[in-house]
C-alpha cells in the first residue's frame, strides 16, 4: 500500500545510504539494515504498474517466504498454546487444550493464518467456564472446520463487547468481587473498571 511518491524516496534512501529528516535541507548517513514485509504478491503488483520494480530488486535481497498456517499444521499447536497461556495468565487462569479441541484447530484451514489463530484463542480464554478447553468452547466456524467470510462490522463490535462483560463478571465473581482484585487481573485501573461496569450496567 506503499504510494509511489514514498517508493521513490524510499529507493533513494537504500541506494544512496542517506535520508534527510523532515524539515531539514542537510542529509544525513544512515548505516540500516532493512527488514521489509509483506502478505501482498509484489510481482503481480509491479506487472500492474502498483509498485516499482527496482525498488522491489532492491528489497528482495534475502528472500524469506513463510507458508501459509494450514500448510504448517505442525506449528498450530504450539502457537495455540503459546497465545492460550498468554491470555490465561492475564485473567489468573490455568487453561489447557484437550485433544479433542487440538484436533479441531489443526482441521481448521485457518484463512486468517497466525492472527485469526491468535484471536480465536483469545475468545476462548474469555469465555471458559472449565480449565480443559473442550470443542464446545472453540468458535462455533472453527469446530465446523468451515472459514468464516468478512463479519459485518455491528456484529463484531457487538461480539467483542458482550465478550468483555463476560469477561469482567467471570474476573469479578473469582475475586469475590473486590474491585481492586478484579481491575489487577483484568490489567486495567479500578477508575477504567468502574467506568465499565457503568457501561454494561453492572454497577448495581
Amino acid at each position: 500500500e506503499m504510494p509511489p511518491t514514498l517508493q521513490v524516496k524510499l529507493l533513494r534512501a537504500l541506494q544512496s545510504g542517506e535520508v534527510r529528516p523532515v524539515g531539514s535541507t542537510q542529509a544525513i548517513t544512515a548505516d540500516v539494515r532493512v527488514v521489509a514485509a509483506t502478505n501482498r504478491d509484489l510481482e503481480q503488483m509491479i506487472r500492474q504498474g502498483e509498485f516499482r520494480e527496482d525498488l522491489f530488486y532492491r528489497l528482495n535481497v534475502i528472500p524469506v517466504v513463510l507458508p501459509p498456517l494450514r500448510e504448517r499444521r505442525e506449528d498450530i499447536p504450539r502457537l495455540a498454546e503459546h497465545f492460550l497461556g498468554q491470555f490465561a495468565q492475564r485473567q489468573g487462569r490455568a487453561l489447557r487444550l484437550s485433544p479433542a479441541a487440538m484436533d479441531r484447530l489443526l482441521r481448521y484451514p485457518w484463512p486468517g493464518n497466525v492472527r485469526e489463530l491468535e484471536n480465536v484463542m483469545e475468545r476462548t480464554a474469555i469465555l471458559a467456564q472449565a480449565e480443559s478447553i473442550e470443542p464446545d468452547d472453540l468458535p462455533p466456524h472453527v469446530t465446523a472446520g468451515l472459514a468464516l467470510g468478512p463479519a459485518p462490522n455491528l456484529g463484531g463490535q457487538q461480539t467483542l463487547a458482550e465478550a468483555e462483560r463476560i469477561q469482567i463478571i467471570q474476573t469479578l465473581e473469582r475475586c469475590g468481587r473486590n474491585h481492586s482484585r478484579a481491575a489487577e487481573a483484568l490489567g486495567i485501573g479500578r477508575t477504567t473498571l468502574w467506568r465499565k461496569l457503568r457501561e454494561y450496567g453492572l454497577d448495581k
